[in-house]
């Protein structure tokens, strides 16, 4: 990194927020180890998991939708590092519109649960209990019926693990966390650390992954491009999938270039494909939509100042 680049990413940083994110919500499933079982070979076989089992219970999957749902409008908007989220500037506004939404569907996802606790809890049991014949079978390797107290047991030791509705509350959380990775030079910190050193490491790797996103985009279209290309001999509702879910795509990577400064068209270019995917019906069509992506591609791969180190050849 050279110091025009360290300049625009120091002040990318100075202008931008780093945060941490704490969003999780109850899970239930339960991992079958060899630790269960008292003299079971473990020649060739995984030390840590050999089954693990999801619990199907409607009203878990609803808020671990919407944590899934979170989680990828964060990756959107935000850069993940060693430091925590980088969110530039210009998402900062709709990042917290957008966590402030999460919360209140995820808390109110968590207070639904919770009013159904005791119908919850008697359908994990259930669950629990073809993961305890499960159990059975791997640990005396045959299709017999599990004694009755075994099942038991091991209903009871999972959903004692479950506790009481506050306990089951406390496994919802949905915490931001400021991160301040940029120090002044007349910080607290620089009595431990050189803070110039600290600043460059995290400048360096901010840059890191802004060229790594710009990567994952020229990917993303190759990809496309290839699929459109097999898609061709397939009915024309083959391509239009494609292009539904290449339109998502590109809208992701839109948030994501923030730095119009040093990049005015990444943007337009993007905004130029996607209208074309969404509402252009005569030009959408793959000898129109590839052209644009290859434009896109030779632009992120010769860019002067955002050097990605790709090159891609025909073949």
């Amino acid at each position: 990194m050279n110091q025009e680049q360290f300049d625009f990413t120091k002040s990318a940083a100075d202008d931008g927020a780093f945060i941490r994110l704490s969003m999780t919500v109850w899970n239930p499933m339960k991992s079958i180890t060899l630790d269960a079982f008292e003299g079971f070979p473990s020649i060739g076989i995984s030390e840590k998991v050999v089954c693990t089992r999801k619990f199907h219970v409607p009203q878990i999957s609803k808020s671990k939708r919407l944590l899934s749902a979170c989680k990828l409008a964060v990756k959107n908007l935000t850069y993940k590092t060693s430091y925590g989220y980088f969110v530039p500037a210009a998402n900062i506004e709709r990042l917290q519109m957008e966590m402030e939404e999460f919360r209140a569907k995820i808390m109110d996802a968590r207070d639904k649960i919770l009013a159904d606790y005791d119908r919850i809890i008697k359908k994990t049991a259930a669950e629990a209990a073809k993961v305890a014949v499960l159990t059975w079978k791997i640990k005396y390797g045959h299709e017999g019926k599990p004694h009755s107290r075994f099942v038991e047991k091991f209903v009871e030791d999972y959903v004692g693990g479950i506790g009481t509705r506050e306990d089951l509350s406390r496994r919802f959380r949905f915490n931001i966390m400021p991160s301040h990775p940029i120090l002044n030079s007349d910080s607290q910190y620089a009595r431990l650390i050189d803070v110039d050193a600290n600043n460059v490491a995290v400048c360096e790797i901010l840059y890191e992954r802004i060229l790594n996103r710009r990567r994952a985009l020229v990917s993303t279209l190759l990809n496309m491009e290839a699929e459109l290309k097999d898609a061709r001999l397939e009915p024309p509702a083959a391509t239009m999938r494609i292009f539904r879910r290449l339109s998502v795509r590109i809208q992701g990577y839109i948030w994501s270039f923030f730095y119009s400064d040093r990049d005015p068209e990444i943007v337009p270019l993007l905004e130029k494909l996607r209208e074309i995917l969404i509402v252009d019906d005569e030009l959408r069509n793959t000898d129109t939509v590839v052209p644009c992506m290859r434009h896109i591609i030779t632009h992120i791969v010769d860019h002067p100042f955002f050097r990605t180190g790709l090159e891609v050849v025909d073949v």
